[in-house]
Order: structure tokens, then C-alpha cells, then sequence
């Protein structure tokens, strides 16, 4: 769908994505999107599981395909959110180490 901007994890400390500092949410996301089996999902009804099915099967790649887009977008949003917390990181202990204090890092 030309309309479609690609997957976005949202929290309500920002956007994974762009690299939220959200550690504890992202690691809990990628966690259990790497467990994920789209194929045995469920559906509080049925008619809702055959649609969702029928669905996933028209994608490409159909089952691992959706697993496959799945864990490609959380990893990149994972990478995102290392990147702000290493950098983060790094800045507390140059400022740790400037301050006298010895961090045991």
C-alpha cells in the first residue's frame, strides 16, 4: 500500500523508532517478538482468526513473511534505542570521570 509509512512503535516515553529513551519497553517488545509464531495466534473469535489467516497468507512470504517484517522493524527500532543508550551512557560516565568520581563501570 503506497499509503503505508512502515511499522511504528509508539510508548509514552517517545517513539522506539527514533530511538526513545525507552529501554525497559524496547527490550520487553523485541523479547517477545522474538518468540512470536504468527501462525499460532488466536482470535477471540473464529471468523476474526480465518479473516486475519486469509490475510497473512496474501502476504509476501506469507506467515514467515509477517514474522520476518516483524522482528526486521523491532530490530531496527532495538538499534535505535542502543545507540541513544550507549551515547547516553557514555555522557554519564565522561561527566562522572570529570567530576573526580571514579565510576566502576
Amino acid at each position: 500500500d503506497a499509503k503505508f509509512s512502515g511499522l511504528v512503535f509508539c510508548t509514552s516515553l517517545g517513539v522506539l523508532n527514533y530511538g526513545a529513551k525507552a529501554y525497559d519497553v524496547a527490550m520487553k517488545i523485541s523479547e517477545a517478538l522474538s518468540k512470536l509464531n504468527v501462525a499460532s495466534a488466536s482470535a477471540s473469535a473464529q471468523a476474526d482468526k480465518d479473516m486475519i489467516d486469509n490475510l497473512i497468507c496474501q502476504y509476501d512470504g506469507g506467515f514467515a513473511g509477517v514474522e520476518r517484517f516483524l522482528s526486521s522493524n523491532i530490530k531496527e527500532s532495538l538499534d535505535a534505542v542502543r545507540e541513544n543508550f550507549e551515547a547516553d551512557f557514555k555522557t554519564l560516565s565522561d561527566a562522572l570521570s570529570k567530576s573526580g568520581l571514579q565510576a566502576s563501570l
